[in-house]
């Protein structure tokens, strides 16, 4: 995939060349740009989310099944040997993930254009409207059914976890440094703070400069640190598969082979716990740690602070109230992170069973009050 990305001159010297604008509508800042934006001329009248994301799906942006992008491209006689180009109105960002689904598919020629429409609109070049972009025909061709094949590139849960298991195997999460460790809430409801297990933080920014991705030698500088075996698997997600996408291509340009979670934390940060409850926890002073949301604890007044130091054991009491049958309890392991409210520090970490007593070493001198919280995750 080494020749995939392309400059706005490049263009020039092509011939039968399909374009697809692979723009997220909630990428662009209001519904008033999105019908002011200009495209490249050649550009099809598709509409990108309908087509690249899964019909019915619960996790958002899925993927399609393969003959329903299949027969949704062949309205405009694109099939698998057509030559398309993905680019998107905020420079690289979706037309990577419409890039992944489309060579993941079979798709044997997929160009994608380095720094989408702001780049090609800084260099000056030629632009259309929306009314000018090419409309669909009927096609004989639409009518063929196409066997359904598996994604090359974008993987599913099971496929994941089963990769995930393997130690030497690598897992990249591509969204920022504070949703990453939790000290940002996520943009979707329903769905809890942290990452998955063992993963590893590379922010896709740190891969672009600005709408254009790093020269190849910063972005190899910045997954030499990954520590990456000859038979490591390394496996990418993000907040919903959009920009671990851009991770993977990235990877790609340094001579990397990067797989997608399709459902990435928007699947696996689903709030897990619906069958249990706990009543509350209790420092070894007696002191009690109220509530505050499903998955949240604090001390409530200045007057419950206690003192720690390293090496000091916090003991935690787990009060389980059992809401139905224990057998569809489904968390098998469960963690207790300590952090500072709104700060970039952890204060502790310990995996254990979720059912008795948990003792949390603090690793830093610690003065635990209200400004702290207990955070408690899991894992199916």
């Amino acid at each position: 995939m080494k020749n995939c990305l392309v400059e706005p001159a490049w263009l020039d010297n092509q011939g039968n060349l399909f374009l697809i604008d692979a723009t997220l509508s909630k990428a662009v800042n209001s519904s008033d740009s999105l019908s002011e934006r200009k495209y490249i001329k050649g550009t099809i009248d598709i509409d990108f989310e309908q087509v690249f994301f899964a019909k019915e799906s619960n996790v958002p942006h899925s993927l399609p099944e393969s003959h329903d992008l299949d027969s949704s491209l062949m309205t405009f006689d694109i099939d698998r040997d057509s030559h398309i180009l993905v680019y998107d109105a905020i420079g690289n960002y979706s037309s990577l993930r419409a890039f992944f689904t489309l060579k993941g598919f079979g798709y044997k020629n997929v160009s994608v254009l380095n720094g989408g429409m702001i780049e090609w609109e800084k260099q000056g070049r030629a632009t259309i409207d929306k009314g000018k972009k090419v409309k669909p025909k009927d096609n004989p061709r639409n009518q063929e059914t196409k066997p359904k094949i598996k994604n090359s590139f974008i993987i599913d849960k099971e496929e994941f976890e089963t990769l995930r298991s393997t130690p030497s195997n690598i897992v990249i999460d591509a969204r920022s440094k504070k949703r990453f460790l939790g000290l940002e809430g996520e943009p979707r409801p329903g769905i809890r703070k942290g990452h998955i297990p063992g993963a590893i933080n590379m922010p896709y920014t740190t891969l672009m400069d600005e709408h254009r991705f790093k020269k190849k030698e910063c972005m190899e500088e910045l997954f030499s640190g990954l520590n990456i075996k000859n038979n490591s698997k390394i496996l990418a997600y993000c907040g919903s598969g959009i920009t671990a996408c851009i991770v993977a291509f990235a990877g790609s340009i340094c001579d990397l082979d990067l797989l997608i979670y399709d459902g990435s934390w928007a699947q696996w940060g689903l709030i897990k716990y619906p069958c249990y409850e706990t009543d509350h926890y209790e420092l070894d002073s007696g002191v009690e740690i109220q509530k505050e949301s499903p998955d949240t604890f604090y001390l409530p007044s200045e007057e419950s602070r206690t003192n720690l130091k390293p090496g000091d054991l916090v003991k935690l009491i787990f009060r389980m109230e059992k809401l139905s049958d224990p057998e569809s309890l489904s968390v098998e392991r469960m963690w207790v992170m300590v952090k500072e409210k709104n700060k970039d520090c952890y204060l502790g970490v310990l995996d254990n069973d979720p059912f008795g007593e948990v003792h949390l070493q603090c690793g830093q001198p610690v003065c635990f009050g209200p400004e702290h919280v207990i955070q408690i995750d899991g894992e199916e």
